[in-house]
């Protein structure tokens, strides 16, 4: 295999990788806005009163971790007892 044949395979994966991560930012800044608005009300009631400021500074979190509060949020059947 000569060198411009592993450059080419190297810019394929290097593309792939970084596509994914493109995706994954979308789809969490998407969902993470979608959980602070909606499904942290649902999942803790004290979040149903936080200020849209508050709200603003735990976007981030849930973009970042995404798949764990859309499982969260999917599987939580109400809030928490007390």
């Amino acid at each position: 295999m000569n060198l411009l044949a592993a450059a080419s395979i190297a810019e394929v994966v290097a593309q792939a990788i970084l596509t994914g991560v493109g995706v994954y930012a979308v789809l969490g800044a998407v969902m993470g806005l979608v959980f602070v608005v909606f499904g942290a009300p649902r999942i803790d009631p004290a979040a149903r009163h936080l200020r849209w400021t508050v709200r603003l500074l735990l976007w981030p979190g849930a973009a970042l971790l995404w798949p764990l509060m859309l499982r969260k949020w999917t599987t939580r059947q109400g809030p928490p007892v007390t």
